[in-house]
């Protein structure tokens, strides 16, 4: 606020105002958190990687590298994705069994 602070409706009315901002400020930041949360997983990682690999060396101006840089991210995206979808389906009954071991080991302790 530029004006001087006269009063305490004047105050108040700066508070709440200042309220807002923290508000506005706090979203921002949850979401440059989301972002950056994104943008660190292990997909977007490799793929950001990857994209760097083919764009130094192409200057945008080759129709044909360029066509082939985009099948081989194709290619290479749905490998990844089918990757981690095959390790998942493989690793899920592993941390069902740990999770009813977990499960029953306290459910016996609550019995005792």
């Amino acid at each position: 606020m530029k004006t001087k602070i006269e009063n305490s409706k004047d105050l108040r009315r700066e508070i709440r105002r200042l309220e807002g901002v923290k508000e506005t400020k706090k979203a921002e930041i949850m979401e440059n958190i989301h972002d950056i949360k994104e943008s660190l997983s292990p997909l977007n990682l490799l793929n950001s990687f990857i994209e760097s690999l083919f764009n130094k060396k192409n200057n945008g101006n080759d129709p044909a590298r360029n066509t082939m840089n985009k099948g081989i991210m194709t290619i290479l995206e749905t490998l990844m994705v089918n990757l981690f979808y095959k390790m998942e389906h493989k690793l899920e009954p592993t941390f069902e069994k740990i999770i009813d071991k977990v499960k029953t080991f306290f459910s016996k302790k609550s019995d005792s």
